[in-house]
């Protein structure tokens, strides 16, 4: 398809030729279209936004009132290599959100729902109060059980008592995908206590087309069906059918097709949602502190070392060995404030035990059932056990078999979008201790060790070094060796960081300059020759 980029428009209302004629064809006058600010995109951000080098002419941002959510319209279309189009974009990582038009008003016992921003903003134009939904699946989600819910959006509105109305494109009772999503909708709202009805467009018929057509009295007139109609016993059928394997088998097209919302990132890039994460280390190496001070940097919003803090959760620290006045004292420390953005909760064995409760047993099933019930009902989305010694006594560290239910527990919490950071020793080779089996399904591996030189008298001071690493191929350059020392003014813990490689470059030309021979720098810092020569050569430039 040849395309060539439209021209950015320097008219007052910023909207492109084509943009400003499709939004007047689904109805909207000037001052819905103002109101909404609904803005073309300038050509030199189109790529950048859409994270890929798109054949389009032209883009349309859609603003979601009252977030920094915008969706985008392209045109025209992009169509993949199977032949589905696209015609919207929304941001990678960013969650389903419920458009709420300019002139919505909540206090009124009837709304409408349908799919599209701009129907929406032709109904609500037109007085008919309606939301808007960026696609006919994105009302939902699945919970800790697996079972379909509706998006915070919608979950947070009071539904109790209202009149809503679905209102489907003309087509739906030709699609049994559309209908069942029509049906769910309506059964998740009612779940909610709200009376819902299904409003049946004229055939070949979309709401802005209709009210473009029609008045608003007309459409009150419509017919109406409820859950209970004959139209949607398959759907009814379908969605109480027990699932089996066949079902779950996607083709490349469903799997392209199938909504889900994406993953969350919490610290750019180390951990996100549903993650399993290793932390290994020699014992007093600072791993306690590593990972608390991760939980801090997360739940207070503040960037830890060069790492940037995208969304603040729920975590839970489980401290299998320490005395409660020691995770005190650390917390403390690191955040004297006490401030925070998202909770941040500990689970002492300590107190567990000064309070009479059995051990926490990562070996045993009926603790690790409860421990989960707890997480789910907290709404916990990042737990570290710190460490596996403590916290899976008894098993033989070298035992596949003997880990087996531990990591068929860590996936559990992953499918239910809880990350896992574990925290282990390592071996005398310097390698974490134990199976291998233990890495297979970790996500990032993290081993922090001690610098050349190091002394005992200065505390947590480690490098940080990955292993493995499951990221986006952009951000792997912030997976780079990172050495974090901790240091103490007025009282406060602050961590001071910085890259290895640098680090490292500054230390062999400072040796060269003092006249050490290679053999000896290699074996100081832990390079190969080669690399010395390199640095030096690296150094005359």
């Amino acid at each position: 398809m040849n395309f060539q980029l439209e021209p950015f428009p320097k008219n007052i209302s910023g909207l492109a030729p084509s943009h400003l004629e499709n939004l007047k064809a689904s109805g909207l006058n000037d001052v819905t279209i103002n109101e909404a600010k609904l803005q073309s995109v300038p050509p030199r951000l189109i790529n950048k936004i859409l994270g890929f080098n798109a054949k389009i002419n032209s883009l349309l941002e859609i603003p979601y009132p009252g977030t920094d959510f915008s969706r985008y319209k392209l045109f025209p279309p992009l169509t993949n290599r199977e032949g589905h189009s696209q015609k919207y974009h929304q941001p990678k990582g960013s969650a389903t959100r419920l458009y709420v038009p300019p002139g919505f008003d909540c206090t009124k016992s009837l709304w409408l729902v349908t799919e599209g921003e701009k129907k929406a903003l032709k109904a609500t134009q037109d007085g008919l109060n309606c939301l808007g939904l960026g696609g006919i699946w994105n009302f939902g989600s699945t919970n800790g059980n697996g079972q379909p819910e509706l998006i915070p959006d919608l979950k947070n509105i009071p539904l109790k008592n209202k009149t809503i109305w679905i209102v489907p494109d003309a087509d739906f009772k030709a699609n049994d995908h559309v209908k069942r999503a029509v049906y769910r909708l309506a059964q998740l709202l009612e779940a909610e206590g709200a009376t819902v009805f299904i409003v049946e467009l004229p055939d070949g018929l979309k709401l802005d087309d209709y009210l473009c057509q029609h008045t608003a009295a007309d459409f009150e007139k419509l017919p109406r069906l409820t859950c209970q109609s004959s139209q949607f016993e398959e759907a009814k059928l379908a969605e109480a059918k027990k699932i089996s394997i066949q079902d779950v088998i996607l083709s490349t097209g469903d799997l392209q097709r199938i909504n889900f919302p994406p993953k969350k990132e919490y610290i750019n890039p180390l951990i996100r949602e549903g993650q399993i994460i290793l932390i290994s280390g020699w014992r007093g190496v600072g791993k306690t502190w590593f990972a608390l001070s991760l939980a801090n940097a997360n739940t207070t919003g503040k960037r830890f070392g060069h790492w940037e803090i995208i969304n603040s959760v729920p975590w839970l620290y489980l401290d299998g060995e320490m005395a409660i006045q020691d995770i005190q004292q650390r917390y403390r420390q690191l955040n004297p404030s006490g401030e925070e953005k998202a909770p941040l909760y500990f689970y002492s064995e300590a107190y567990a035990n000064h309070l009479g409760l059995p051990r926490a047993s990562l070996v045993n099933q009926e603790w690790r059932d409860n421990f989960k019930s707890v997480l789910l009902s907290m709404g916990i989305k990042t737990v570290v056990f710190d460490n596996i010694a403590s916290l899976a006594p008894g098993i033989d560290e070298n035992s596949k078999k003997d880990w087996d239910p531990i990591n068929q527990y860590l996936l559990d919490l992953r499918f239910n979008g809880i990350t896992s950071v574990l925290l282990h020793h390592v071996n005398k080779e310097g390698g974490q201790r134990g199976t291998s089996a233990r890495e297979d399904n970790i996500d990032l591996s993290v081993m922090l060790k001690q610098p050349s030189g190091y002394l005992p008298e200065s505390g947590a001071d480690f490098i940080a070094s990955f292993s493995k690493a499951r990221v986006a191929y952009a951000d792997l350059n912030k997976l780079q060796d990172v050495r974090f020392t901790l240091t103490e003014m007025d009282g406060d813990l602050t961590w001071e960081w910085r890259n290895v490689k640098a680090e490292i470059k500054q230390e062999v030309l400072r040796m060269i300059d003092q006249g050490m021979d290679y053999k000896d720098i290699a074996s100081e810092l832990g390079i190969s020759k080669g690399r010395i020569s390199q640095i030096k050569a690296e150094g005359k430039k």
